[in-house]
């Protein structure tokens, strides 16, 4: 029987184990040690231990293990990634096999694997002007807001027709847009500073501008609360799934609403 004397030295307790490899078992596995099993030594801190394995051995830091080499560490690496997304756990590896790169968080690296190092693009401009290609959809909603593209699509236009279409306001939020209950008799008077104007699209334009916050779309789930001011910026955020507000079906048909705006425009400006 062996005792593990720093055990006993430092916390003033132990217990005995069977053999030696029983104790070095031990010493590898518990956080009160800081040692390396490839050179069979103790160090002071983790820290120490960290140091000294990324100069001399294959370290994974997240879980303090050492490995015999960089391909035991890349498989490590492969592995922990495939069982963090089958368990949905958080605080481990997120790690691209391919580019054998690993990263903060799985936001990270679902957008790495999202870009155009993975990902083909296959979504069109519906423009026949246009022809060019995007990898996301919220990728093609941003080249039809910059106002580059050859459809002559305007961000106005666009959000006017979102608004037109969202009339349950699941993606828009309702305090920022106007519609004909703003007729007043005599003009469309706006809610907020009590001005009267001519036309709604008139309304709809001082709404958004520096008069008021201009953040007209909201993320629809009410836990989450996020608005944006952009429509490229809220199809970003439903895309990135961090609140899981993509799996409603009210947010599905409103992306696609979204999509159909876009067709309608391209082929009216077309005309």
């Amino acid at each position: 029987m062996v005792s593990c004397e720093l055990c006993v030295r430092y916390f003033g307790s132990s217990k005995d184990f069977a053999s030696f490899n029983g104790l070095e078992q031990h010493w590898i596995q518990s956080s009160r040690h800081h040692y390396c099993q490839y050179c069979q030594y103790h160090l002071d801190t983790v820290e120490d231990l960290a140091k000294h394995a990324r100069n001399g051995h294959a370290w994974c830091a997240a879980h303090r293990r050492v490995f015999v080499n960089d391909r035991e560490l890349h498989e490590h690496y492969r592995r922990q990634h495939h069982f963090e997304l089958v368990r949905h756990h958080s605080d481990d590896h997120y790690y691209c096999e391919d580019c054998d790169t690993f990263f903060q968080s799985q936001s990270n690296l679902k957008e790495h694997l999202n870009s155009s190092r993975h990902r083909v693009a296959t979504i069109p401009c519906p423009s026949a002007r246009c022809g060019r290609f995007f990898i996301k959809f919220s990728d093609l909603v941003q080249h039809v807001e910059a106002g580059t593209c050859p459809s002559g699509i305007e961000p106005e236009t666009l959000d006017e027709e979102v608004i037109y279409r969202d009339k349950d306001h699941i993606i828009t939020n309702p305090e920022r847009w106007a519609t004909e209950r703003s007729w007043n008799g005599s003009a469309y008077e706006c809610t907020l500073c009590t001005r009267d104007f001519r036309t709604l699209r008139s309304l709809n334009q001082h709404l958004q501008s520096s008069a008021h916050t201009d953040q007209i779309y909201r993320c629809w789930n009410r836990s989450c609360g996020s608005v944006y001011a952009a429509l490229s910026s809220l199809v970003q955020h439903i895309e990135s799934d961090r609140c899981g507000v993509r799996r409603f079906k009210k947010v599905k048909n409103a992306l696609d609403e979204i999509k159909r705006a876009i067709q309608y425009l391209t082929r009216t400006l077309s005309c």
